[in-house]
């Protein structure tokens, strides 16, 4: 996924201009396990091919950072395969290698406990670890869904953090 995430903003970064848009602010979005994804990209850079893009910031919505790879199931059997000694590795926290890419996260009132538990866990190893703190919304009122659904609507709550991490991010540069 992580790759996904770099030739995506390579592709951006070789072609946006020809819109009018400015390569050097691109930013890398994702919920649920395309947050996963999204922090992979941004938090391990060793997984990415020589060269990969850099993206301005990332916006990280309630993602599965790490698992409990004691109650894993199905879902975790085919995204990591079944050599369990393995898995460890393969998540982002634990794992963090880079935190120079500025980095907004969200988690939802109302997510399950995992995405909570992963997003602190995450959290933490940035701030005690590597004396980085990210920007931070609890999207109060949204469940895990309801935060991306929430954009374009009246509802701005998350939108409106968004806009205000990436405005303030770009002219930061």
């Amino acid at each position: 996924g992580a790759r996904d995430v770099a030739g995506a903003v390579g592709y951006l970064r070789d072609h946006v201009a020809e819109y009018g848009g400015d390569p050097s602010q691109i930013f890398v979005a994702g919920i649920s396990t395309g947050a996963l994804h999204a922090a992979t990209y941004v938090f391990r850079p060793e997984l990415l091919p020589a060269g990969s893009a850099r993206a301005a910031g990332a916006i990280l919505v309630s993602g599965p950072y790490t698992f409990d790879f004691d109650a894993a199931g199905r879902g975790e059997l085919a995204y990591f395969g079944e050599d369990r000694a393995r898995w460890p590795e393969m998540v982002v926290t634990g794992n963090v290698t880079r935190t120079d890419i500025p980095v907004l996260m969200t988690t939802a009132e109302w997510d399950n406990a995992r995405y909570t538990k992963a997003y602190a866990e995450l959290f933490h190893e940035l701030a005690v670890e590597h004396g980085v703190v990210p920007r931070y919304l609890q999207s109060l009122g949204h469940n895990h869904s309801s935060q991306l659904l929430s954009v374009g609507t009246a509802d701005r709550s998350v939108s409106g953090t968004i806009v205000d991490f990436i405005e303030r991010t770009a002219h930061s540069r």
